[in-house]
């Protein structure tokens, strides 16, 4: 059986913007989104700059699974909206 996919809607949640309009806009300018590190110690890791999303915590109590889960349904909000229904 072959599936098909149908994109209905956008809902990019990134470190350059979260939502089609302001992540549009930022990705025309070409900034960057590279900051130092702020929602967790990362000295161990050997790395000082990431791409964080603005707003929202990635990491719950350790269990990054949780805040995958998170941006995933943050994702799908960003696309209901972008279809323009609440």
């Amino acid at each position: 059986m072959r599936r098909r996919v149908v994109i209905t809607g956008l809902g990019p949640v990134c470190a350059i913007g979260t939502g089609v309009g302001p992540f549009w806009e930022s990705l025309c300018a070409g900034g960057t989104a590279l900051r130092p590190v702020s929602s967790f110690d990362a000295a161990p890791l050997g790395a000082r700059l990431a791409g964080e999303v603005a707003g929202r915590r990635c990491v719950a109590r350790g269990v990054r699974d949780v805040g995958a889960a998170l941006l995933q349904l943050g994702a799908g909000r960003e696309q209901v909206l972008d279809l323009g229904e609440r």
